[in-house]
């Protein structure tokens, strides 16, 4: 493989971290999934992964939205979670993310 083909300009910023999320059928978030976060040239991407394997990569944004589907291939839904975090629904899994929620 050439060496450009391995080049990235994304850089981890720590490692993963557990967070509550509410899956399919589920009545209660549980502390199952984790989130991985990156700099990017994009901005900070966020990576939740499901106790599956499934993952959704997340565009943190700073215009009050909070994070956007960083691919672009599904949208995701997100509403206030408290004073400290949002839930972001991405297909069919709720993940509870920790945020500062702006009054």
């Amino acid at each position: 493989m050439l060496p450009a083909c391995n080049a990235t300009d994304e850089t981890q910023i720590d490692g993963s971290e557990p967070i509550p999320c509410l899956l399919p059928g589920a009545s209660e978030y549980k502390m199952l999934c984790t989130i991985d976060r990156m700099i990017t040239p994009d901005g900070a991407v966020l990576t939740a992964r499901a106790p599956d394997g499934e993952f959704r990569r997340l565009l943190v944004v700073k215009d009050g939205r909070g994070v956007i589907a960083a691919d672009g291939a599904e949208m995701v839904k997100v509403t206030p979670a408290g004073s400290d975090g949002i839930d972001v629904m991405a297909g069919d899994i709720v993940y509870r993310l920790p945020a500062k929620i702006a009054p």
